[in-house]
C-alpha cells in the first residue's frame, strides 16, 4: 500500500508544480497535445490563453521571494475559479501561466474566459499587509479542427518561449494591461 502512495505521489510532484499545485511544463505540453488531437477530431473549438504577470519580477525583487510564492499560490486560487475543472492552468515558470480551455464555443467565448481571469486579478493581493495590484497581459491562441477561424485583433505582440504546437492556431487576441 505505501509503495503505490509512494509511486503516486512522485508521479503527481514530477507533473505539478510544488507550491500552486498546478501543471508543469511537461503536463502541459501532454495536456495541449491531447487536446490538440480532441479538437481536430471532434471540430470543437479549443482555446490556448498565454499570460504574463506585469511586474511580477519587481515584487519578488523587492519583497522577497516569500511575498511572491504567496501571490503565486492566491493567483493559482483566483484562475482556478475563472475555469471549468475540465481545462487545465500550468504555470511555466516565473511569470508565465498557461490556460487551456476545450470545447469553446466561439472567439467570444474565449474572450470572455479572458475577462473573468482580468477581473480575477483586480482585487489587491495582499501580503505582510501591504495590497499589491497586479495584472496581466493575456494572449489567445485557437484552434478548430483544422480551420482557421481566427485573425488577430491585439496591440501587444508578445511570444511566449513555448514553440508553436500546431500551423493552425492563430493568435486573436494580446491585449490587457
Amino acid at each position: 500500500m505505501d509503495l503505490k502512495r509512494a509511486d503516486r505521489d512522485l508521479n503527481y510532484l514530477s507533473h505539478h508544480d510544488r507550491l500552486t499545485g498546478l501543471a508543469n511544463r511537461d503536463l502541459f505540453r501532454d495536456r495541449l497535445a491531447q487536446a490538440v488531437n480532441r479538437a481536430e477530431r471532434s471540430g470543437e473549438l479549443l482555446a490556448l490563453l498565454f499570460l504574463d504577470l506585469d511586474r511580477f519580477k519587481s515584487i519578488n525583487d523587492t519583497l522577497g521571494h516569500g511575498a511572491g510564492d504567496e501571490i503565486l499560490l492566491t493567483v493559482s486560487q483566483r484562475l482556478q475559479t475563472c475555469v471549468r475543472k475540465a481545462d487545465s492552468i500550468t504555470w511555466l515558470g516565473d511569470d508565465e501561466l498557461t490556460v487551456i480551455v476545450e470545447n469553446v464555443g466561439s472567439s467570444f467565448d474565449a474572450e470572455l474566459v479572458r475577462r473573468k481571469i482580468i477581473r480575477a486579478l483586480e482585487p489587491p493581493f495582499v501580503v505582510s499587509e501591504q495590497e499589491i495590484y497586479l495584472a496581466a497581459s493575456i494572449g489567445a491562441s485557437l484552434l478548430s479542427g483544422g480551420r482557421d477561424r481566427s485573425s488577430c485583433t491585439g496591440s501587444k505582440r508578445r511570444r511566449s518561449n513555448e514553440p508553436s504546437k500546431t500551423k493552425r492556431m492563430q493568435q486573436v487576441s494580446l491585449i490587457h494591461r
